[in-house]
């Protein structure tokens, strides 16, 4: 039998791919996790040069977390995800192509929308570091960053104001998993949805509850 995978790295982006383990189960248990990489990113691992080199070998943009099953390197939180949703035959992967690129939508849709924001928003209003985040003023300041985390808010609740509890078919899957998944640190940084966003409320804590539950 082949060797299981290597997940490198924890924290972080990371941890979204230990919740995918526990909620894939059966043989992705087995699956290895170095946790000698910690988030750190573009900048390697601080006062370790030889990890910082290990990590640049395995991943030139030097980030977690990393995927190596066999010779296969697979980098990129939501291109892990679907990958073992479907090397472990999990209700989570799509059944079928239409399946696909929907899953491939919501992934690339919170990605390049919501995610950005959101760890901004953490950093600064959640974790309340001082002067904010770096990126705070790049993206316009904070009337800006509301303002684009309402309007790609807006597009969700668009979405679900049918009554849906899934973004894709009738069962959780890796698309749920990816979004729901960001809305961790839009949490953190205290942002409210139940003034203007009430499905997507109900949505996100109804999948961010399966983390907990996962663990038991």
């Amino acid at each position: 039998m082949a060797n299981p995978p290597i997940i490198y790295g924890t924290g972080g982006r990371a941890s979204r791919v230990q919740w995918l383990l526990r909620e894939i189960g059966g043989d992705a248990a087995n699956i290895k996790i170095d946790t000698r990489f910690k988030p750190n990113p573009g900048k390697g691992m601080a006062g370790d040069p030889s990890l910082s080199e290990e990590l640049k070998k395995l991943n030139p943009n030097v980030r977690i977390p990393i995927l190596k099953d066999g010779d296969f390197v697979l980098t990129e939180s939501c291109a892990i995800h679907m990958y073992l949703a479907k090397k472990y035959g999990s209700p989570m992967a799509p059944r079928d192509l239409q399946e696909e690129a929907l899953m491939n939508q919501f992934s690339f849709w919170v990605m390049t929308e919501l995610e950005q924001d959101s760890l901004i928003l953490m950093f600064t209003d959640g974790l309340g570091r001082a002067g904010g985040h770096p990126e705070w003023q790049n993206r316009g300041g904070p009337e800006q960053v509301q303002k684009n985390l309402n309007r790609a808010l807006d597009a969700l609740e668009a979405w679900l104001s049918d009554g849906r509890s899934y973004l894709v078919g009738d069962r959780f899957t890796v698309a749920d998993f990816n979004v729901v998944s960001v809305f961790e640190w839009l949490l953190r940084g205290k942002f409210d949805l139940s003034k203007h966003h009430p499905h997507v409320k109900k949505y996100v804590e109804m999948h961010l509850a399966r983390q907990e539950q996962s663990k038991m």
